[in-house]
């Protein structure tokens, strides 16, 4: 609803209630507009600057709610708050410029909340000894060095986030708030375990605890209680936590550790937990070394990074934990050779446990270089919520999906139903995404297929491999050695389209070695919902369509692409003709 009309809509409603929120104000209300039956006034989403000093303390006796969040407030006079004891909610959050707040604030006795989240130049905050029916304090994101004085006596508190430059918190100050329900403490301030595991009321925490000792005792206390969880275990940098932000930050019970051995400690990991980031965690060889993790059947989201000495993410012993995980990351692992060690399993036609990977909808490997070949077969058969296998910068992966039993079953297919996604980056030594040809991998949902940078990789399509039906987005670049990119015979394909592919979109970029895209004129048949072609930088490039034989002329003439709006075609030398 449009500001103006849901304000007149409230004051309708509601005739004591002000609202003026996203009105781009740039000053306060004057002071006859301060009514003295006013409940609740909005300003929030503005760009008030500052509250005069000469301005009187609104007489507000019956305001109970004040939102000036978002705005860009830099001062409010001492006195400002001197008649507003009524009020309860008062919003001061995202006022960046904001450094200190009134005294007034102190005599605020009915207050139940306090909003000063995200002003980040905040550092004084008076006494708050008599706000004792505080329940909610918001302080994260300030840079107070200090907590503020009274807060030991807010034993009423309920919901409580602390940040800012303090560098720790007093002891017995959580035991003694032990009707906290909600917790959360910027990382760069330690919690205790055992401190925590008190508070038996407690549905949310936030926090980082200095060690697995900690962690620990916190897993030994009654903590079934927590409905939410995002809990940093070691050292803390902002780095960290925007990786963890960004790869498992939607998931509802957290664990991430980083700069730690996390091998040493027994029993410190929960079996409830949904998200494990670990990162720059030296000691761990695969995720069945740690203590607990047998236990975490719930796990939904894994995040490795930078542990130099994991060889295999879990041992075919170990699959249990994985059977209901969704996404998989793995980074800059440098002795990563196997995503699963299940080789040896694979080797002895040993089956794996029923349920394994079943709920994998994404795997994501970056920058492990000495992996060479990603997903057995045998493992794919378990793969099918997949839905997208990304792999960059591993220097010495050679192929994505492989067997080690070729000929031993032909003709057999193999479904990967929800697999929309591969992208390939950067990868000298791939030679193929899939190249056994005794059993067809059938992807009819694969929509995009990104290959850039595999200098080796010759073809992107194998006998057994066909995506084409659903494929709709191609994109081929810096591939040095490519030499076919649609031809007829590895894709088993005649004269008559027998159906039609779904292909909208080819780029082709820095290709050497290509001569040409399309190996017939009558491959178009099946191509009528391209949109675009675009050509670019291929030095040996002649033609875009072949038509070298009459009969391929013949069937150009009679062929029509009915959708195609972009033919870009740059950097070609070589070229003699389109088609």
């Amino acid at each position: 609803m449009h500001d103006l009309l849901r304000e007149m809509a409230l004051k309708i409603i509601h005739p004591q209630f002000m609202v003026k929120a996203g009105m781009a104000l740039e000053e306060l209300l004057e002071e006859d507009e301060w009514r003295d039956d006013l409940l609740k006034v909005s300003l929030m989403n503005n760009n008030i600057r500052e509250i005069p000093s000469s301005m009187s303390s609104p007489k507000c006796p019956m305001l109970t709610t004040l939102l000036l969040s978002n705005n860009n407030i830099t001062t409010i006079p001492d006195a400002f708050f001197n008649h507003m004891r009524g009020l309860k909610i008062l919003d001061l959050s995202n006022n960046y410029k904001l450094d200190r707040l009134p005294r007034s604030v102190s005599k605020l006795e009915n207050l139940t909340t306090l909003l000063l989240e995200n002003c980040k130049f905040l550092k004084e905050v008076p006494s708050l000894s008599n706000l004792r029916g505080l329940r909610k304090l918001n302080l994260y994101g300030t840079s107070i060095e200090e907590l503020p004085q009274g807060l030991f006596m807010l034993t009423n508190l309920k919901y409580l986030w602390l940040g800012g430059s303090l560098s720790d918190i007093p002891d017995g100050l959580l035991r003694n708030l032990s009707k906290l329900q909600c917790l959360g403490v910027d990382g760069t301030i330690p919690l205790k375990g055992e401190e925590i595991g008190r508070l038996r009321k407690l549905e949310s925490l936030d926090g980082r605890l200095s060690t697995l000792d900690d962690m620990s005792l916190f897993v030994k206390s009654e903590r079934k209680f927590l409905n939410q969880y995002t809990i940093f275990v070691g050292s803390y940098s902002p780095r960290d936590y925007s990786l963890e932000n960004e790869t498992i930050s939607n998931v509802v019970k957290s664990i991430v550790c980083c700069h730690i051995d996390i091998c040493e400690v027994p029993n410190w990991l929960p079996s409830d937990a949904q998200g494990f980031y670990i990162k720059d965690c030296k000691d761990v060889r695969s995720l069945d070394d740690i203590s607990g993790f047998q236990e975490a059947t719930d796990l939904r989201h894994c995040t490795v990074d930078g542990c130099d000495g994991l060889e295999f993410v879990v041992s075919s012993r170990c699959l249990k934990p994985l059977q209901n995980l969704e996404s998989l990351y793995l980074y800059n692992l440098k002795k990563l050779n196997a995503v699963v060690g299940v080789v040896e399993a694979i080797a002895k036609s040993a089956p794996l446990p029923a349920g394994t990977f079943s709920f994998l909808q994404k795997i994501e490997v970056v920058g492990c270089e000495k992996i060479k070949k990603l997903l057995p077969l045998r493992l794919l058969w378990y793969l099918q919520n997949l839905q997208t296998i990304k792999v960059r910068h591993c220097v010495q992966m050679e192929e994505i999906i492989w067997s080690e039993y070729e000929g031993e079953k032909a003709l057999e297919k193999l479904t990967l139903p929800k697999l929309e996604r591969v992208i390939l980056q950067y990868l000298p030594a791939l030679k193929s995404i899939y190249s056994c040809s005794t059993i067809v991998l059938i992807c009819d949902s694969l929509k995009r297929i990104e290959i850039r940078g595999c200098q080796e990789i010759e073809s992107v399509f194998w006998r057994g491999f066909n995506p084409l039906p659903t494929l709709e987005h191609l994109d081929l670049c810096y591939l040095m050695n490519l030499k076919s990119v649609f031809d007829e015979e590895i894709l088993g394909l005649s004269a008559r389209p027998t159906n039609l592919f779904s292909l909208k979109k080819i780029f082709v970029k820095w290709c050497p070695k290509l001569k040409k895209v399309f190996s017939s004129g009558w491959l178009l048949g099946y191509f009528q919902s391209l949109e675009t072609i675009a050509v670019d930088s291929c030095a040996q490039m002649e033609e875009v369509i072949s038509s070298s034989t009459y009969e391929e002329k013949e069937a150009l003439e009679k062929i029509t692409l009915p959708k195609l709006q972009r033919l870009e075609l740059s950097r070609l030398p070589e070229l003699k003709s389109i088609c």
